[in-house]
C-alpha cells in the first residue's frame, strides 16, 4: 500500500507542480494514490484535462506510459517501484543524523579533553589552577538582553 500523498498540479504557486499557463485553473488535477496505483481527477468542473487524448471525467486510473493534457501542457505518466524509493530518504536521513552525532561527539571529546589546559581528570579547582586558564568577568548586560563578559587571559611568557 502506498503511502504518498496527493500530488496537485495548477496554476496556483502552492501547487506541488505550478504550471503558468492561462488555460491552467489554479488547483486543475489531482493525482493521488489509489492501492498500489494512482489515479487522476479533476478539481473542478470547468478544468479541462486529456488522458491519452480522451477527456478526463471523473476518476481515472494512471498507467504507465499515459499521456496526461492540461491546457497546452502534455505530460506522460511512468510508474516506478515506489515502495524501494519511499524507504531510501527515510535511511538516507538516517544515516546523516548518525554521522552528525558521531562528528558532534568527537568534537566534544576533543575541544574537552585535548590540550594542556583541560586535564582529563580536572576537578573544577584544579582547572582554575591551570596557568593558561582565562579569567571571564560579568560587567552588565548588553542592548539586547546578552551579558556582556570582560575575558583576561594570562601571559604566556613564564
Amino acid at each position: 500500500m502506498l503511502q504518498q500523498k496527493s500530488f496537485v498540479i495548477g496554476s496556483d504557486p502552492a501547487c506541488d507542480l505550478a504550471l503558468n499557463q492561462q488555460d491552467v485553473l489554479p488547483r486543475h488535477l489531482i493525482l493521488q494514490p489509489r492501492g498500489e496505483q494512482w489515479q487522476a481527477s479533476t478539481l473542478n468542473l470547468r478544468a479541462a484535462a486529456f488522458i491519452n487524448d480522451r477527456p478526463l471525467t471523473g476518476i481515472t486510473l494512471l498507467h504507465d506510459g499515459d499521456r496526461i493534457r492540461i491546457g497546452s501542457i502534455t505530460m506522460t505518466w511512468h510508474e516506478q517501484d515506489l515502495q524501494g524509493e519511499m524507504s531510501t530518504p527515510w535511511l538516507g536521513l538516517l544515516s546523516i543524523l548518525l554521522v552528525v552525532l558521531i562528528l558532534m561527539s568527537a568534537l566534544f571529546v576533543w575541544f574537552n579533553f585535548s590540550g594542556p589546559n583541560h586535564p582529563v581528570n580536572a576537578t573544577p579547582a584544579t582547572v582554575q589552577k591551570t596557568k593558561l586558564q582565562p579569567d571571564l568577568q560579568f560587567q552588565n548586560l548588553g542592548e539586547n538582553g546578552h551579558p556582556l563578559y570582560h575575558i583576561v587571559v594570562p601571559a604566556t611568557g613564564d
